[in-house]
């Protein structure tokens, strides 16, 4: 077995158990105390029930065992790398770490959305950081070896978690075959929640034990225990990288190549649509060209080749990516998405600089730790995401109430003329955002008179456009099970249509199609045609609400419509802006919001089936 890669040595771990746990358990006692405590919380989640008064520090306490998990990882290879404190001072650390990150995830308004980005940065970052120090080369490794000492490393370690995950999923699905076995060939009853209580234990116990079992034979407490570098690239590394990353990087930057030139010459989507495509490209290169490192050391002409290529390919689509989120932001401002696309915008500007400045002893640790600090960063403080997020939300807040008048002594008043239904949406749109994060009290100066929630706020402003999500009812429109077929004769193209109008204001379709939803109509922008074309909903609104009967004060109801009553269709004059299009939509879910009133029905999104026929030559 080649000393490479970790699965010789998992193997033979997995077959002494438990006698491996119980060594992970005492080298790593706080990534497993994180997962037992996890897979408890879990368990009483699912299958006991948590109590209404407990179910916020539950759902704390869980972020707090993810991020504490890896992050305890980190802390441990990062200080043990140093040769700084012992064990038991590390475990410490680790803990002081976990109870600072839970405390400030609690102290977090009781909203979801309030508290899902800061935890999603934490929980990316504290995974890069435990790989930054997997890759980071003993301090005492030769310098003509070093790097390629900490890339193995790394690459144990994420074998060792795809391997852990392998056989959790593996067992699990074994088990739960045996329970359906047992209750269809048997006649046994299997008790409620079973199988959620075995996937559970897979993924909460049996992963993370196996993979720290395969951390513990890469990253061993000894750096004079670590297996030996391979004299050449094992087969498998050489074939993935050499006939999958590197070549699929290559294609995808020349489809950044081509999408750049056709924008420039004006045939191209809005850039900014695509600005999360164009930052996965990048980050994928960026995968690759770490992957590629002991190809290229090898000598193999195209990882060679790759490496030093890549870096300087890099600029044109960053100086785009860049140029999009600043549209971006300075149209709807920041929030904690958009501040995803910010770090990818930074990280990519940092890695140039460093990949300029040190060339090749920006070692494959390089990317991955930038990425790591800038997500822990941006995760909370004066400086995160989130609250830079509620600052500009405000601040555009605060300015489209000026530019209509609506500010008077520092307080929100209605407006003496009529407002435009797009700037009205847009302000629903920004009350929502506080609303739904639990912040509604940032703005409170703005609405002195006892306005608390968005809805109030909508209405002592007077606006006559509202938003689906501060509504807590909906009417889900779906199609009949048997009525999914499409007849596309005498259409020219077939679109997928999954429109969400409180996220992304217009969306990009394929084929330099992009779509607008406002209120009931679908405004779609298409090739050669000066004037959008228009799908009027509203019918298939009226059809569901005719099924439905009353509305009433159901949370959820569904309502199944024929194929017929969910098709709009819409046609341009051939002589006129339009440019002879015609449009049919069927419309395959449309969940619409509500707050009791007929009237009040809104899309909360839309997803079916846009058939289209190009005018006629």
């Amino acid at each position: 077995m080649n000393p490479s890669t970790p699965l010789a040595a998992i193997v033979v771990a997995l077959a002494s158990q438990p006698s491996t746990w119980i060594a992970a358990a005492r080298t790593l006692p706080v990534a497993v105390a994180c997962a037992l405590v996890g897979t408890l919380l879990m368990s009483w989640k699912t299958v006991g029930g948590v109590p209404d008064v407990l179910e916020l520090p539950t759902t704390i306490a869980l972020m707090t065992c993810g991020i504490g998990f890896f992050s305890s990882l980190a802390v441990d290879w990062g200080l043990r790398r140093q040769g700084w404190w012992p064990r038991p001072a590390r475990n410490v650390a680790a803990v002081v770490f976990i109870l600072v990150a839970g405390g400030t995830l609690y102290a977090i308004p009781d909203h979801p959305e309030a508290r899902l980005f800061p935890y999603l940065y934490w929980q990316i970052g504290a995974i890069l950081m435990a790989l930054y120090f997997a890759l980071r080369p003993p301090k005492d490794a030769p310098e003509e070896k070093a790097q390629l000492i900490g890339w193995y490393a790394g690459a144990r370690v994420l074998v060792s978690a795809a391997m852990g995950w392998g056989l959790a999923t593996l067992l699990a699905g074994g088990v739960t075959v045996a329970l359906f076995a047992c209750e269809e060939l048997l006649g046994l009853t299997v008790a409620g929640g079973a199988v959620e209580q075995v996937w559970i234990l897979a993924y909460g116990i049996v992963w993370p034990m196996a993979f720290l079992v395969g951390t513990l034979q890469a990253l061993p407490e000894e750096d004079h225990e670590r297996a030996p570098v391979p004299e050449r690239t094992p087969r498998w590394i050489a074939v993935l990288v050499g006939w999958a990353l590197i070549p699929l990087a290559l294609l995808y930057l020349a489809i950044l190549y081509i999408y750049l030139i056709q924008w420039v010459l004006g045939f191209g989507t809005e850039w900014g649509s695509v600005a999360v495509l164009n930052a996965a490209y990048l980050a994928f290169g960026v995968a690759a060209h770490i992957a590629a490192m002991p190809l290229a050391m090898q000598g193999n002409v195209l990882a060679r080749f790759y490496r030093r290529v890549f870096p300087w390919t890099i600029p044109l689509p960053l100086l785009a990516l860049g140029w999009a989120v600043w549209v971006r932001l300075f149209a709807y401002g920041v929030t904690e998405a958009r501040g995803l696309l910010v770090i990818a915008v930074v990280w990519l500007v940092l890695l140039s600089v460093a990949w300029l400045l040190r060339g090749a002893k920006a070692g494959p640790a390089t990317p991955v730790g930038l990425l790591g600090i800038l997500l822990v960063l941006g995760g909370h403080g004066p400086w995160g995401a989130p609250e830079l997020s509620f600052l500009s939300q405000e601040r555009a807040l605060r300015s489209l109430l000026a530019e209509h008048g609506m500010l008077e002594d520092g307080r929100a008043v209605p407006a003496d003329e009529a407002v435009p239904t797009e700037d009205q949406a847009r302000m629903v749109h920004l009350l929502a955002y506080f609303n739904d994060r639990g912040a509604n009290y940032r703005i409170a100066e703005l609405f002195p008179n006892g306005a608390i929630t968005a809805a109030e706020r909508i209405e002592a402003l007077e606006l006559t456009v509202t938003s689906p999500s501060v509504r807590t009812r909906t009417l889900q429109v779906t199609s009949l099970e048997d009525d999914r077929a499409l007849d596309v004769a005498d259409f020219d193209l077939v679109v997928p249509v999954h429109l969400m109008p409180g996220r992304d204001p217009v969306t990009a379709l394929s084929g330099g199609i992009s779509a607008r939803l406002e209120g009931t109509t679908l405004s779609l922008a298409l090739p050669d045609a000066a004037t959008p074309l228009a799908l009027d909903l509203a019918p298939v609104v009226a059809a569901a609400l005719e099924d439905a009967g009353e509305l009433g004060d159901d949370d959820y109801r569904t309502v199944e419509l024929p194929r017929a009553a969910r098709t709009v269709e819409a046609a341009a004059d051939p002589e006129s802006d339009g440019g002879g299009w015609r449009a049919r939509l069927i419309v395959e879910s449309l969940p619409l919001a509500h707050d009791g009133a007929p009237e009040s029905l809104a899309p909360r999104w839309l997803e079916g089936a846009l058939l289209l026929a190009r005018p006629a030559e």
